[in-house]
């Protein structure tokens, strides 16, 4: 019996119960922590270092965490402190304190069982996500991207702008929660004011990238040795819209009708076995001429979305490479 623990939250039902359909219950066992529930006191955590065992317990469920043979790490601590982990907590003090906390006792577990076979382990999900260094090993493998540059210097940034169209982007923060509203930080076309207002790069660098005239993009899940594509469509026209994340929802839909070019295939294999990931969901952006344009991998992303739910088989390949403990 092949033992899969997967470390998510409660408000993530879609992708856990999407692989978990696929693991059959009575050859193999799942050990679902939902750190939210944790927090809440519904499960517990006990570390023994006087016989060193690491016990969970879930209801009249108790088992030795020591015993599993694969981790899915699938977003433990939700997608912000405000919505799939820290929600149940009201007063800022505690919420922060336990925010610290949990986060040490699940980042010790995931270190202690680092010998386990994982899809991703949060140390390579932590390198993956720095820009800058993501950025890098992209271009050193030769996946096509839009001229490029992180900096915190105006007269640099300013110099770049006026060259040719630009885009901004965050380093990092992509979202953020202020006063329990959520607020997303969009890909923004440069204008002359924006341009005017570099000098507040300063104490906060950020990226500027070359603005692509899309048609439309791909979002390529990336799942052990298997590769799903699907090509978002605008259901509009887009000339206005710089971050297609705003039409996700209402104005575009997914299809299957592209297949990567095989040196981009062999270039999204290098770049994942290089940033030593079993699982990446990937965005490229196809221009007015057809060309690719690499953006982003994300390390722990959503998937369901743009694989199973237009019929593309990511859940099951999944499960089978968890239950297996291989990147098939």
């Amino acid at each position: 019996m092949t033992a899969v623990l997967i470390l998510t939250n409660s408000l993530d039902n879609p992708h856990v119960e999407a692989v978990s359909q696929y693991i059959d219950s009575e050859s193999n066992r799942i050990i679902r922590i939902d750190t939210d529930l944790l927090i809440q006191g519904q499960c517990s955590i006990s570390f023994n270092y006087s016989n060193g065992s690491i016990l969970y317990r879930h209801s009249e469920d108790t088992i030795d965490l020591r015993s599993v043979d694969n981790v899915w790490y699938r977003k433990p601590f939700g997608f912000s402190q405000t919505y799939g982990f820290l929600e149940s907590i009201q007063d800022p003090i505690q919420r922060s304190i336990v925010d610290k906390e949990i986060h040490d006792v699940l980042n010790g577990l995931c270190f202690l069982l680092r010998d386990k076979f994982w899809i991703n382990h949060p140390s390579s999900i932590h390198t993956a996500r720095i820009k800058p260094y993501q950025l890098s090993i992209a271009k050193r493998i030769g996946l096509p991207m839009p001229d490029t540059l992180i900096t915190s210097d105006p007269d640099a940034a300013r110099q770049f702008c006026l060259e040719a169209p630009t885009v901004f982007k965050p380093v990092s923060v992509s979202s953020l929660d202020l006063d329990d509203t959520g607020y997303m930080i969009e890909t923004t076309l440069m204008t002359d004011d924006l341009i005017d207002s570099l000098g507040l790069i300063k104490s906060q660098p950020i990226i500027l990238q070359r603005f692509i005239r899309k048609t439309s993009e791909l979002r390529v899940t990336c799942i052990g040795k298997q590769i799903f594509v699907a090509r978002q469509i605008p259901q509009e026209k887009t000339s206005g819209t710089v971050d297609w994340r705003s039409l996700q929802d209402s104005g575009s839909r997914y299809v299957i009708d592209y297949v990567l070019p095989e040196d981009i295939e062999r270039k999204v294999r290098s770049l994942l076995t290089s940033l030593g990931l079993g699982f990446a969901a990937i965005d490229f952006a196809i221009d007015e001429i057809g060309d690719l344009h690499f953006l982003e991998a994300n390390p722990n992303g959503q998937w369901l979305g743009y694989t199973d739910e237009i019929g593309l088989p990511a859940a099951a390949h999944m499960a089978c490479c968890l239950v297996e403990k291989s990147l098939l």
